[in-house]
């Protein structure tokens, strides 16, 4: 596609530069076949297809007369900032070595342009900062130069790890240059700590300090044990019983087996809401006089042929 074909401009606000490594013969190839479809495209007026096409060629092998290419597909979409910000990548790809018919025709697509578009000078504090509009990531800092928007409101956020983040949104009018400063704030950083092992302050915590006593932790294992227990035994009782209805409730063996799960079940109901009962008062009592106590009482859950007995 020669230069003249198309009347667009697209740029990123970060200059694109041809890749340092060299690409592949294959990538070559292939580049070429997108640029030729990209050419294609555009003499039937599909310019979104010829943009597609010319990104791809571009992503491949990024010579600078396929940024001029994409850049004027993006005029003819009407997407103005992009067209103003892809042809300031294409003149710094050119290193700026443009005849003076390139920079003739540029002075006047800057002159059709920048009226209609805002643009953003963003200087920061740190360098290596990441740089996103409206969420789009368009580069890192120090960015040079400005960056094409379409007049309105936007939202730009400046990033860097170490440091806490610089949101700022701004309302940009056409033809308006708009200078951003983004001050970065280092977060705070912990002191490193010497060689060797750091004497605690204070007394040496015990493991019970400042926490629940192993026996409320017991007693909520207990608990839950014993719900699952009823939960199991509860669930047959209800089966048998039912069988046993259903054969007339003559079955002796039904009915014992019945009889001894709803045993089962009820003895476990007790042992879950003694725990529940004891740990809710060991959460209420203060470890430390718990732990004073220890050496005369403990407390202890037992399931005795006349009933369920709980001390402590």
């Amino acid at each position: 596609m020669s230069k003249g074909l198309l009347v667009v401009f697209l740029a990123t606000l970060n200059v694109t530069t041809v890749a340092s490594a060299q690409p592949s013969p294959e990538d070559v190839g292939r580049a070429e076949q997108l640029f030729d479809e990209g050419v294609a495209a555009s003499d039937r007026g599909d310019f979104a297809a010829a943009l597609t096409s010319f990104e791809g060629s571009y992503n491949l092998n990024p010579l600078p007369d396929v940024l001029y290419n994409i850049a004027m597909c993006h005029k003819a979409l009407a997407d103005l900032p992009a067209a103003l910000n892809a042809f300031k990548d294409y003149v710094a790809a050119m290193g700026g070595n443009l005849a003076p018919e390139e920079q003739a025709e540029f002075d006047v697509l800057l002159a059709e342009l920048v009226p209609q578009v805002g643009r953003l000078v963003l200087e920061s504090t740190e360098a290596a900062a990441q740089v996103r509009v409206d969420g789009s990531a368009v580069g890192t800092t120090p960015l040079g130069g400005w960056h094409a928007v379409a007049p309105g409101q936007h939202r730009i956020e400046v990033s860097k790890p170490g440091f806490e983040p610089y949101v700022i949104e701004v309302d940009v009018a056409a033809g308006q240059t708009l200078p951003i400063g983004a001050p970065l704030v280092a977060l705070a950083v912990v002191p490193p700590v010497g060689p060797g092992p750091v004497p605690p302050v204070g007394p040496e915590p015990t493991d019970d300090e400042g926490g629940l006593s192993p026996w409320f932790w017991t007693c909520v294992g207990l608990a839950g044990a014993s719900a699952l227990t009823m939960a199991i035994t509860g669930g047959l009782t209800l089966k048998y019983n039912d069988d046993f209805d259903a054969g007339g409730r003559t079955d002796a063996d039904l009915r014992d087996t019945t009889l001894a799960l709803r045993t089962t079940t009820d003895v476990f109901m007790g042992i879950g809401l003694a725990a529940v009962i004891v740990g809710t008062v060991l959460f209420f009592v203060d470890p430390d006089d718990e732990a004073e106590e220890e050496t005369s009482s403990s407390a202890m859950v037992a399931v005795l042929p006349s009933g369920l007995m709980v001390s402590w």
